[in-house]
């Protein structure tokens, strides 16, 4: 970067013995057109001056296109962006700037040095342009690509064991829920869970009233989970009465429709109308039940005892 530098001093004279100096700098003494130039104006000063900056307006060819200010204690800086719009050589004008005393009257002016400037064409000023180029630059090679096989290959090891691991989990989390207890129904037949459930329930203490109907609703449901799940049909959902209707289909006895039947009645009795069965029809549904299951059992499945 060139620099250039300008240096001027005045006094002040009554109001302080301590001179005011100013610089200029520009960042290039030889530019393009519509490239911009920095010029920066430094004045320093005694406490008890005020630094008065003008209003700029250049000719055509020269165009003030951006300026801050920065005021300070003893300091005032002036940054000006500048651009031109033609070749040759082309000067900035000298800048007077007002100096003024503690009560804003201006007491004399400073006046920086005009610079000049060499305006060219970027074809000038880039030997690469000439004139078998017809004004256009050398293709310049290819630029390398950094190269990230690396990268993808690592990102996609840690994919893989994120997947391993996530379908190594999901198998063991399967196996232990088949393991499970509650979920080893899923691979025995219906009569089998239907008898395991009816010789589970309790048969101590039915002659409780509230312990009868809670035995009928466990016989009632059993035996319509078994009739669901063997034949298919919406037992859990359905009324006795429709039950009744489905049972002409059922693969089996006629009598063992009727003994199906005629539990889930009772059931329905000890439910819904408070029916008081005695502990011995208790025990004695409890048993057709099973009976029910085992018969009906053979006929569909083709098991024996």
């Amino acid at each position: 970067m060139i620099f250039l530098l300008l240096f001027l001093t005045a006094c002040i004279g009554i109001e302080s013995d301590e001179p005011v100096t100013l610089s200029a700098k520009i960042d290039t003494l030889q530019t393009t057109i519509g490239e911009p130039v920095f010029y920066n104006i430094s004045i320093n000063h005694p406490d008890t001056n005020l630094i008065d900056f003008p209003s700029l307006i250049f000719k055509e060819d020269l165009q003030l296109r951006s300026s801050s200010f920065n005021a300070k204690k003893n300091n005032y800086e002036a940054i000006l962006e500048l651009v031109f719009w033609d070749t040759g050589s082309i000067v900035i004008p000298e800048i007077s700037i007002n100096i003024m005393n503690s009560d804003s009257i201006t007491t004399y002016s400073i006046v920086s040095d005009s610079i000049l400037m060499d305006v060219v064409s970027v074809k000038e000023k880039n030997i690469n342009l000439n004139a078998g180029s017809n004004g256009i630059l050398p293709i310049k090679g290819p630029v390398e690509i950094q190269s990230y096989e690396n990268f993808f290959l690592i990102l996609k090891i840690i994919l893989l064991i994120i997947i391993g691991y996530w379908i190594i989990s999901l198998w063991r989390k399967r196996i232990k829920n088949e393991s499970s207890p509650q979920n080893s129904n899923f691979y025995r037949k219906p009569f089998e869970i239907a008898l395991e459930k009816l010789e589970k329930i309790n048969l101590n203490n039915i002659s409780n009233n509230e312990l009868k109907k809670e035995f009928f609703v466990s016989i009632s449901f059993i035996l319509r989970e078994y009739i669901e799940n063997t034949f298919f049909i919406r037992a859990l959902e359905m009324t006795t009465e429709e039950i009744t209707k489905f049972s002409e289909t059922f693969p089996f006895e006629k009598n063992l429709s009727i003994k199906l039947i005629s539990i889930l009645r009772t059931a329905d009795l000890v439910k819904y109308a408070k029916d008081d069965r005695g502990i011995h029809q208790c025990l004695k549904d409890h048993e057709s039940s099973i009976d029910f299951v085992k018969k009906s059992s053979r006929k569909v499945f083709a098991i024996d005892d």
